[in-house]
């Protein structure tokens, strides 16, 4: 799917829509809620302690700013970037983060978007997997970030609809990327990759929030190439290299 209908899609979506985007993905059902639950517990594992001291965040694919609040929850002095292919998403974020002086908002495709700095912060939830020209979108991420930046990208995994749940790929859902290939793409970029590990997970075909919840419960504490199976999305924890 071309970024221009992605960004179609949630413009319309969300100016048609009197409910906010944050409570319909995240907080709508038993279900959204267990995923919130495990990518807060992502975000605050592994993404707050590598941001403590880091003085310019650069968060792609903000949303309705959902992980930014977290974010700003250990670095609330920082300065924040947040770029978004959607206006209607910028907008949400804006009032979501009215309080806030630090904060500047992009509207652009990641992979035309000309950083103006350096950043020694990344973050991105979910966008990831929305974007056709993956090498570009990284190597764009890289180039915007200070040597020695760290970073950490979530993404659903490929085999979450040919394996879990056996439905066929819209081209909305069509672009997800294997772990070991975005590590190889980060490589290619410059960069290091710190770790790999699981985020969210589904239990096959029953649909039931106290399976998946329990699934993340045990799932959390395993290597990605345990958890693989049922994992729904991953993160990738990386680090600009130095040379």
């Amino acid at each position: 799917m071309k970024a221009e209908a992605v960004k179609d899609l949630y413009n319309i979506d969300l100016k048609t829509s009197d409910e906010p985007y944050e409570h319909r993905r995240w907080f709508s059902s038993k279900r959204a809620r267990v995923a919130y639950d495990a990518t807060r517990y992502a975000v605050k594992k592994y993404a707050l302690p590598i941001l403590k001291d880091r003085s310019e965040v650069f968060e792609l694919g903000a949303g309705p700013a959902t992980w930014t609040k977290v974010l700003l929850e250990k670095a609330p002095n920082a300065r924040y970037e947040l770029v978004d292919i959607s206006s209607e998403m910028l907008k949400q974020a804006k009032t979501a983060l009215r309080e806030q002086k630090n904060i500047t908002y992009v509207e652009s495709d990641i992979c035309e978007f000309k950083p103006q700095k350096k950043y020694d912060f990344f973050f991105s939830s979910r966008i990831i997997e929305y974007v056709s020209d993956k090498d570009a979108a990284v190597s764009t991420i890289s180039i915007s970030l200070k040597k020695g930046a760290k970073g950490m990208i979530i993404t659903k995994t490929p085999q979450y609809r040919r394996f879990l749940i056996k439905k066929p790929k819209s081209d909305f859902h069509s672009l997800q990327i294997e772990p070991k290939d975005l590590s190889n793409l980060l490589i290619k970029h410059g960069c290091s990759v710190l770790q790999v590990t699981p985020v969210t997970f589904v239990f096959p075909k029953l649909k039931s929030a106290f399976l998946d919840r329990l699934l993340f419960n045990v799932g959390k504490f395993m290597p990605m190439y345990l958890a693989k199976p049922f994992t729904e999305s991953y993160a990738i924890i990386f680090v600009k290299n130095d040379y």
